[in-house]
């Protein structure tokens, strides 16, 4: 993505919960100020804001700062509602990114409630990234398992940025990762040393070796079995 100065971006995103809802659920949009009360919720600050529409929650962070150094305004929370009662967080952010995961210079940050009536709720979100001013609507309907997302980004500096890579981001808090023939998958390892179909010669060496995902202190532990039938066990951290 190029954008040239007085260059306006408009992107949208919709954020569907479908899949994840319970089949039978009873709807009521409201609004709450202060710590959320999603179950196991970062955004713990006086003038979060949280949106609770009888299908799901969602928690702005107001005030709480999210993690990775992104600037305040966007998401900070998500979780379902069964039986009327919320759940526990599911996400870590869901938010925009003017460029990836690269640093975010910002000098303010500006939340409000753009729009509230019993049907819908619309919150606003202005910001800056270094010359760049950002806006964000984010808007949530009674009885509808969808949040709409539509970012403007204008360039007010003299030059031009390229290659951007802007876009949206959605990250988990828990759970599994994804599903694989109906196993719930929490990590997985990427071998990049051999790799599984490799065909290797009576003599030949190989390393296994790769990242693991989530990264987090791991273990892994693997057999390989020779033409002859012998197996080997090896595993290292």
């Amino acid at each position: 993505m190029s954008s040239g100065p007085g260059v306006l971006r408009k992107i949208a995103l919709l954020i569907g919960l479908t899949m994840l809802l319970p089949p039978v659920v009873f709807a009521e949009l409201t609004v709450q100020r202060g710590p959320t009360p999603i179950l196991r919720g970062d955004a713990q600050g006086d003038n979060d804001i949280t949106i609770n529409n009888g299908l799901f929650a969602v928690a702005f962070a107001v005030e709480t700062a999210p993690p990775w150094g992104v600037a305040r305004g966007g998401i900070l929370d998500i979780a379902l509602i069964r039986d009327g009662v919320v759940g526990y967080d599911i996400a870590s952010l869901a938010d925009f990114m003017p460029n990836s995961w690269s640093s975010w210079p910002t000098t303010y940050q500006r939340v409000t409630i753009d729009r509230q009536s019993p049907d819908e709720v619309v919150i606003r979100t202005e910001r800056d990234w270094g010359e760049f001013e950002l806006v964000t609507f984010y808007r949530l309907r009674d009885n509808d398992p969808r949040i709409n997302i539509v970012t403007t980004m204008v360039n007010h500096g003299k030059q031009p940025l390229t290659n951007l890579l802007t876009g949206y981001v959605v990250w988990p808090d828990g759970g599994h990762l994804f599903t694989v023939h109906s196993r719930e998958i929490d990590m997985f390892f990427l071998p990049l040393g051999v790799r599984p179909g490799a065909v290797l010669e009576i003599g030949d060496l190989f390393r296994m070796a790769g990242p693991v995902m989530p990264t987090l202190p791991s273990r892994i532990d693997y057999t390989v079995t020779a033409p002859n039938g012998e197996m080997r066990i090896f595993d290292g951290r």
